[in-house]
């Protein structure tokens, strides 16, 4: 259904347009990206090329637009890739860039359909309409939060049923704290254990923060900022990010697009001549959304690095007047003690009632009764 300003204009129309990554976002995604104020640098046409670039050869698909008058009103990019559910190959939908083949992939969030005001009801009845006739035996929604267009695809009659998983994302509001001093904004604990960890750190050097300051610095950072991450989870055991050529590949080509635009940054926390921390984060819209870290960690847990190295960053980012620091979807012990705030980001699998799906759910059935019945078998052994 139209707005009232628009219902006496022509019903927009659907354009599909065959997806070929090597021509990179679809022409209308960049004019549409700024009309729109999506707020998320995942939607933008610097991450879409990049993406595209790297990871769009493993992908089929088309993009969708919908136009009133000549003009784009609302677009999103559907794909699609063979996958499996254990051992049962699926065709595998998914709406913009997510559901990469490789383990260690980018992570998108805030994901959505771009849509003009006004349009949201049309535009999302037409989708679920398109995308109930095109051939998926699971559609994978990632990343997107419950105000989006994709969380009210619920609402329309998608054929399947869904299986959700939520994430908290907590952040802090910079623009509510005025001209209070940062320090009264955390908890009593918090603010005892940043002060002596910082207290240990200086006892070592002065305690800095740097901004990498170009295009060199930046990948420099990066480069310091895996390393560092890679030996964290080693320690726990864990494989981590920063172990796949195409997801260090796409980083580096990505800060390289984003860095002109003012929209990414690497930062490095120091004492003395000592790393303590890197983040790498994006900027938009006077928010900060903390992407990715390395942070050298030490056995006295009195020191602190990623508490410390965050801190430094929030405190930075709040004097240079940012709105909002965006800590983004995941479960780190820094986070809880910093962000008093959180909201929630989804992910959704709609899975199709077709005749494949009903038997990889007949099959799973019989697996998980089988094992049931092998642990009872084994219990009523153990009790002879």
């Amino acid at each position: 259904m139209l707005n009232e300003i628009n219902k006496n204009l022509v019903e927009p129309k659907l354009r599909e347009e065959a997806f070929n990554p090597t021509s990179g976002p679809p022409v209308w995604w960049s004019k549409l990206f700024g009309q729109v104020q999506a707020g998320s640098i995942f939607l933008s046409p610097q991450w879409m090329q990049t993406w595209l670039d790297i990871y769009g050869m493993d992908f089929s698909g088309r993009s969708l637009s919908w136009w009133q008058n000549d003009i784009c009103i609302a677009g999103v990019i559907l794909l699609f890739r063979p996958a499996k559910l254990g051992p049962f190959p699926i065709r595998l939908a998914i709406l913009n860039t997510a559901a990469e083949i490789d383990e260690n992939a980018p992570f998108i969030e805030y994901n959505d359909v771009l849509c003009q005001p006004g349009y949201e009801e049309f535009i999302l009845d037409s989708l679920a309409s398109y995308l109930a006739q095109q051939s998926w035996d699971q559609l994978y929604l990632a990343g997107y939060t419950e105000s989006s267009l994709i969380a009210r695809l619920q609402t329309r009659a998608l054929p399947g049923e869904w299986r959700l998983i939520d994430k908290k994302s907590p952040y802090i509001d910079l623009k509510s704290l005025g001209n209070d001093s940062l320090d009264r904004y955390f908890s009593s604990n918090t603010r005892t254990q940043i002060r002596r960890s910082i207290k240990l750190y200086e006892e070592r050097g002065s305690l800095r923060i740097d901004v990498a300051q170009n295009l060199d610095e930046s990948l420099k950072y990066l480069d310091a900022l895996a390393d560092l991450h890679r030996a964290a989870w080693t320690r726990r055991g864990q494989p981590g990010g920063f172990r796949s050529p195409r997801f260090i590949h796409f980083h580096k080509a990505l800060i390289q697009r984003l860095l002109p635009e003012r929209a990414v940054e690497l930062l490095r926390v120091s004492a003395g001549d000592q790393t303590v921390g890197y983040i790498y984060n994006f900027l938009l819209d006077g928010k900060v959304y903390f992407y990715q870290s390395g942070f050298a960690y030490e056995a006295d847990p009195k020191i602190k690095p990623g508490l410390v190295t965050h801190y430094l960053a929030v405190q930075n980012y709040w004097e240079r007047g940012f709105i909002e620091y965006d800590f983004m979807a995941g479960d780190a012990r820094y986070k809880r003690s910093l962000a008093k705030s959180t909201r929630t980001l989804y992910w959704s699998w709609v899975e199709r009632s077709n005749f494949r799906m009903i038997l990889i759910k007949i099959a799973r059935k019989a697996k998980h009764f089988l094992r049931r019945q092998s642990h009872t078998e084994a219990s009523n052994q153990a009790d002879t």
